[in-house]
């Protein structure tokens, strides 16, 4: 789906940090990223790239390297996955420690985010804390350990366009725009962290992921539902 540039993505996909010696070696395995589509329907993905897992940070990241359209040389960019769902709840306004926003997802939506995780370096699904609850899956934008300065952005009108075949920019919205039931989707970045042994100081925790949230776009508002009481309804007749 076209986006408007995104500098969440381009300032840190072009060029990836060499590894340290310590850090495990980056593993390629070709999975089919996901595009748009409605939740209980996924259309299909006609193609594959390949994913290289490489270390940012200290947790693996996934990039995919490919032939620049302008320069004609190979670039390794970060990628960014696309899932569309139901709007459960979110809070992303300023002065939050993190901007999170959770959406009901197909249960195939969730198998596929499963199956991109699962080829990261040292998975085991075995007590692995997935960002789920049911399939109802959690994404979130947090870059620093202080509050954020602005709401989330970028928040982007698809509403009535069909996507698959739009070449244009898509409109900038405002958070407010977004409401409970809307039908939304996300770009985002599966980031895998490792867990922590316990210790006499520490209870430790299990290995999981985070759903690193890029972008949001809007495809169709809620339906508008009569939640007024019936009785009342038949007085006011």
């Amino acid at each position: 789906m076209p986006r408007k540039h995104n500098p969440k993505l381009t300032s840190e996909c072009i060029s990836p940090k060499i590894q340290s010696q310590n850090s495990p070696s980056p593993t390629s395995i070709s999975v089919q990223p996901l595009s748009p589509s409605k939740p209980q329907t996924p259309s299909p993905i006609p193609d594959d790239h390949s994913i290289q897992w490489i270390y940012q940070d200290r947790r693996p990241h996934p990039f995919i390297t490919e032939i620049s359209s302008t320069a004609g040389t190979e670039v390794t960019k970060l990628k960014a996955f696309e899932v569309d769902g139901f709007v459960v709840d979110f809070y992303l306004r300023a002065d939050a420690y993190a901007h999170t926003i959770r959406l009901q997802l197909s249960s195939t939506d969730i198998e596929n985010i499963k199956k991109i995780l699962r080829t990261a370096p040292n998975h085991n699904d075995s007590h692995y804390r997935w960002p789920f609850d049911g399939t109802i899956a959690k994404f979130i934008s947090k870059d620093s350990k202080e509050k954020l300065a602005s709401d989330f952005e970028p928040v982007l009108d698809g509403r009535g366009l069909d996507l698959p075949n739009f070449d244009g920019s898509l409109e900038n919205l405002e958070i407010r725009n977004i409401v409970e039931g809307a039908r939304v989707s996300v770009e985002y970045i599966p980031v895998p962290y490792g867990g922590r042994k316990p210790n006499k100081k520490d209870d430790g925790f299990e290995p999981g992921c985070t759903l690193k949230l890029i972008s949001i776009t809007i495809l169709k508002d809620p339906i508008n539902l009569d939640l007024s009481s019936p009785s009342k309804r038949r007085r006011l007749r």
